[in-house]
């Protein structure tokens, strides 16, 4: 069962009050100031933190973030809902548990359009731009189709798009996992492997209506609970927004975009 939003700010709380202590030992020590009591503070505050995290991870709300187009399973993922101040959204050191994915998944990713006010948290946030896209690469293989969905995070309005493909292609590159610096896959064998891939400004196509009418991008109404497939551009709540189409920072309350 996942947390409520009080647990789950407790848990927040705790690990970032940890966090400074770690660091405050951490900067005392390069400065030459170690002691035996600052050791012990450190590794106090890295073991209730390792505890927090944990017990972060394990209340992360699972729940269904997209449904495959070939199958017709409903994709239960992890995400917190709750806000961007959750450690999920730490775009370097993201804090996820391991998902339960089917045959058919390939990629995911993500936009997402902030309200204010912004929350407040230290590390960088990166959940994409503010409407959502397709990576043209990926549908442009026979095998491939995507998904979009929308939710509420806190205040905001998050898109979620996963990639599916039947049969799995191997030889295509995927792209990072939503808000992170990375992705995991399996070879054709099973192994598992974790890589990256840095979006260039041409990985990103805008205009969903056009891969829609190929069948290429499916989509569910927003927070429709039956995660209904619907492939037709009329009525499609996802085609149009309004919204800038770049990639957005977000850290101490402050949201900026990569302009380049």
């Amino acid at each position: 069962m996942s947390f409520t939003f009080e647990e789950r700010n407790k848990i927040l709380s705790i690990y970032n009050n940890f966090l400074n202590l770690r660091q405050e030992a951490y900067d005392a020590i390069n400065d030459g100031q170690g002691t035996p009591k600052l050791d012990e503070q450190y590794d106090k505050a890295q073991a209730k933190i390792n505890e927090m995290t944990e017990s972060y991870i394990k209340g992360l709300p699972i729940i269904p973030l997209s449904r495959c187009p070939f199958t017709n399973e409903i994709i239960n993922h992890s995400i917190d809902t709750f806000g961007i101040d959750g450690l999920w959204w730490n775009n370097e050191v993201p804090q996820r548990p391991q998902e339960n994915l089917p045959k058919t998944y390939l990629a995911y990713t993500g936009a997402l359009k902030t309200v204010q006010p912004i929350e407040k948290f230290s590390f960088m946030c990166c959940p994409g731009p503010e409407v959502p896209f397709v990576v043209p690469r990926l549908l442009q293989q026979p095998e491939i189709k995507a998904v979009i969905y929308s939710i509420k995070v806190g205040n905001h309005i998050a898109y979620s798009v996963f990639y599916f493909a039947q049969p799995m292609v191997y030889s295509v590159e995927r792209i990072n996992e939503w808000g992170t610096e990375n992705y995991s896959y399996k070879n054709e064998a099973g192994d598992g492997y974790w890589d990256s891939y840095d979006m260039l400004f041409e990985d990103y196509d805008f205009d969903l209506a056009k891969w829609i009418e190929q069948g290429k991008l499916l989509w569910i109404k927003p927070e429709d609970s039956t995660m209904t497939l619907m492939n037709s551009v009329q009525n499609c709540p996802y085609v149009g927004l309004d919204g800038k189409k770049i990639i957005s920072f977000i850290q101490d309350g402050e949201i900026w975009f990569n302009e380049e």
